[in-house]
């Protein structure tokens, strides 16, 4: 059952960033995430922190590398790992193609 509030918490963070509110989608995110930890639910941390990458739309490359490898760290062999991994790859070649220009 919390685990289920902890997927309905990061679908609200997603429904807040797209509405424009980032403070408030990073609030929800953030309570997903410790929902998830508290839980050790891989699968709900890990998502918490696959949904750091909009962060990396608005240019912060370096936090979402963070938060993906974070997550990865929390997400084991889950099967958001696979997201994380697609993200932490996207964010560190962005980066690195912002820093050489």
């Amino acid at each position: 059952m919390y685990e289920l509030a902890g997927w309905l918490t990061l679908l609200v963070a997603c429904l807040r960033y797209d509405l424009g509110d980032d403070h408030g989608a990073e609030v929800m995110r953030r309570t997903a995430l410790l929902l998830g930890l508290d839980l050790g639910s891989p699968d709900s941390s890990g998502g918490a922190a696959d949904r750091r990458e909009d962060g990396a739309h608005r240019g912060d490359w370096a936090g979402a590398l963070a938060a993906a490898r974070n997550g990865l760290a929390a997400a084991g062999d889950a099967p958001v790992s696979v997201q994380l991994h697609a993200q932490a790859a996207k964010a560190w070649a962005r980066g690195s193609e912002i820093a050489t220009m």
